[in-house]
């Protein structure tokens, strides 16, 4: 049962912590995305898992950037130009989610196609 009808409580509800802190779908660990991309052919394995690394620097950049934003001291020069750089990565995050999902979209066809060959031979 659904206590909202307000997506934003949907995505707290379906995503948690990782969405309150970052503002995106949470994730899978590198051994997770090991095993989901165990079945995908190599291509589109490859294509993912460097597509994936792309989200993750992007996610990080916006935590040394929020820890940059909390920092009490004066910037210097170079804390500038690192925090415009994390912005810069930053503010790509939601392309980068969507290259990650047309990859997903794009990879399906073959995906379920080498299953259903593996399920056929076994």
């Amino acid at each position: 049962m659904v206590d909202s009808a307000d997506p934003e409580a949907r995505r707290r509800r379906l995503w948690g912590d990782f969405w309150l802190e970052h503002g995106i779908p949470a994730l899978p660990e590198p051994d997770e995305l090991d095993v989901l991309l165990d079945r995908t052919p190599g291509e589109a394995a490859d294509r993912l898992r460097s597509a994936t690394q792309e989200v993750i620097r992007a996610v990080m950049a916006g935590s040394r950037a929020s820890e940059m934003e909390a920092a009490e001291d004066p910037w210097t020069p170079a804390d500038i130009d690192e925090y415009d750089r994390l912005s810069d990565q930053l503010n790509r995050l939601k392309n980068l989610l969507a290259d990650c999902a047309q990859i997903i979209t794009d990879s399906l066809p073959r995906t379920r196609a080498a299953n259903q060959s593996r399920a056929g031979a076994g």
